[in-house]
């Protein structure tokens, strides 16, 4: 498990790379998960205040945007 406030550009320094199931966004922001590091690749959106399972991005992430960093 990963608490993030402010997000990550390289989740490997955090041994969190590909390593994501689930998520539970705590804030009424939304955030960004990406499939590359840098905030590149694809993006999936998770919206302030929800939880889920990662089922098509289940171990793919490597990179978390803080709010104001959604997906275009």
């Amino acid at each position: 498990m990963a608490w993030f406030q402010f997000g990550s550009p390289d989740l490997r320094g955090q041994g969190m790379d590909n390593r994501t199931s689930s998520y539970w966004n705590r804030i009424n922001a939304n955030r960004s998960l990406y499939g590359g590091f840098n905030y590149g690749g694809q993006c999936f959106s998770i919206f302030g205040s929800l939880r889920g399972n990662l089922s098509t991005w289940n171990n793919r992430v490597s990179s978390l945007r803080r709010p104001g960093g959604e997906c275009a």
